[in-house]
């Protein structure tokens, strides 16, 4: 009885096991089940999210067409990179060189444009060459140059709008991102685009602003991150102000600024860059009405507190050294303001991106960052940038194009589309490469810089006289150094001021006698 009940047990037993072995199994497959439907379902969503991806990037929308012409376009080369931004036929070693190389045949095989380059070595100098074409209808289809120059010449009728010739041609996409906005909505005059700027060149970036900082220096007084403080909204006038002050070592009794003896300041800078550190508040001398005309702003209340912290911070000489307190901009210290910093006697150091161009900032041994133009305060939605107007390239099709102008513009589109594609990612890795040690946070403070740039009207169609111009109002208060003379100056200069505003508008109208 006890085998047979032990038998039974055993019995059992075994059946229970074989039982749980059948459980598992039936549980294994069923996970292998599930995963394969996992996998499957993410190789799903995965394609999926790829072909939205692909959908929702912005395509250039040209037709095909192959045009077997030749453009002409005249260009102001007084500037290395000047010589190839546009079009470029020789092979070359340059990163972006040979980046416009490529795109150059591009444009060349797929589309049947070839663009004859002529060349002037002066900023400014192919507004002459513009008006001597449409007078004597001399073959000119395109032309660049400053901004500061192109835009004045504009409101005399020789270019023609933009948006209106999109209308007949619709070949440009002027809401893309290959196309500068802040051009667009800051520039337009009167309901009219002249001229456009974007990934159609480099000159734009070059012509940039950003705010240059010595990591070692950060380093060695304990100091937080730049980066930290960007990612943070951290960033303003006053945690930079706070920052310079910080950084002060002087040899004798007050401060130098000749490269050899070797004082450190908190910040070297130039007159300019009151308007720099202005357009980084997002603050500018002039907006626009309803009519997209221009109109004065100087004295509105935001505008005035952002110029009393900018100036505080430029004025403060024992931190900060300004190089036109130490002599003319044509004396050479605008060449000791770099070298202080490139020797690694400077915390801060705003200025062009060109400037990594320069022999002595490609020689130096100092571990630099670049971050975008402070904000007036955390409030602020964005940080901004500005440009140099002088140096800012944009791109024009004068009224002595007669016959190609569709063609033109398809080639405008073209170049920029094709520019951000293949031109601009270059671009991002020669300002980098500079670097001595390179961060991940470089190439974002690039987009932070490039993405929201503000311009001013002020500056970029030059309201004023031969003697008295609104680019020229910060760096005349800047220069009074101990005091703050705004409400004055402005007093002193608001009538030639709206004298000039009125009488662009009336060149615009094609009103002006004079």
């Amino acid at each position: 009885m006890k085998k047979l009940i032990a038998l039974l047990i055993a019995v059992l037993l075994l059946g229970t096991f074989l039982v749980a072995c059948g459980d598992d199994d039936n549980e294994t497959s069923s996970q292998a089940a599930s995963s394969q439907a996992q996998e499957s379902s993410a190789e799903e969503t995965e394609d999926e999210s790829s072909e939205q991806q692909e959908s929702s990037e912005e395509q250039l929308g040209l037709p095909d067409t192959f045009w077997g012409t030749t453009l002409v376009m005249l260009v102001n080369k007084t500037r290395k990179y000047m010589e190839y931004e546009f079009w470029y036929n020789e092979e070359t070693e340059d990163l972006v060189a040979s980046a416009v190389v490529d795109r150059t045949n591009k444009i060349k095989e797929d589309y049947g444009i070839e663009i004859q380059m002529q060349y002037i070595d002066a900023l400014g100098g192919t507004i002459q060459e513009v008006e001597k074409a449409i007078s004597a209808n001399l073959p000119l289809d395109l032309v660049a140059d400053g901004a500061k120059y192109l835009a004045p010449s504009s409101l005399n009728g020789w270019y023609y709008d933009l948006i209106e010739e999109n209308e007949q041609y619709n070949y440009l996409q002027l809401d893309a991102s290959w196309w500068d906005q802040p051009t667009i909505r800051d520039l337009s005059f009167g309901g009219k685009l002249f001229f456009l700027t974007g990934d159609i060149c480099i000159a734009d970036d070059y012509s940039t602003w950003g705010l240059f900082f010595n990591k070692g220096l950060i380093e060695d007084y304990g100091l937080e991150s730049p980066y930290t403080l960007v990612k943070e909204n951290k960033w303003t006038i006053d945690t930079v102000h706070e920052m310079a002050k910080k950084v002060n070592l002087k040899h004798g009794e007050t401060m130098s600024y000749e490269p050899s003896v070797g004082d450190v300041w908190g910040m070297v800078a130039q007159s300019y860059d009151g308007l720099m550190f202005m357009a980084g508040c997002r603050q500018t001398m002039v907006t626009k009405d309803n009519d997209d005309f221009p109109i004065i702003r100087i004295k509105e209340e935001q505008n005035e507190n952002a110029w009393n912290k900018v100036f505080d911070l430029l004025t403060d000489m024992d931190y900060i050294g300004v190089a036109d307190f130490f002599g003319s901009y044509n004396s050479g210290v605008y060449g000791k303001e770099l070298e202080i910093f490139v020797n690694g006697n400077a915390l801060f150091m705003p200025n062009a991106l060109s400037v990594l161009d320069d022999e002595k900032f490609v020689n130096t041994e100092v571990d630099y960052g670049l971050v975008p133009m402070p904000k007036y305060s955390e409030n602020q939605d964005e940080y901004s940038s500005s440009v140099t107007y002088y140096w800012l390239k944009v791109v024009a099709i004068p009224l002595s194009n007669i016959e190609k102008v569709d063609c033109a513009m398809f080639a405008l589109e073209a170049l920029a589309y094709y520019g951000q594609k293949m031109v601009t990612p270059k671009f991002y890795q020669q300002v980098l490469k500079g670097q001595k040690v390179k961060d991940e946070e470089s190439e974002e403070m690039l987009d932070l810089i490039f993405r929201n740039r503000t311009y001013d009207m002020a500056g970029v169609y030059d309201f004023g006289t031969n003697t008295v111009v609104m680019i020229q109002f910060y760096t005349s208060l800047l220069m009074a150094k101990t005091e703050n003379r705004f409400t004055s100056l402005y007093d002193t200069n608001k009538v030639t001021y709206q004298e000039a505003i009125d009488k662009a508008i009336l060149t615009f109208m094609g009103e002006d006698q004079n």
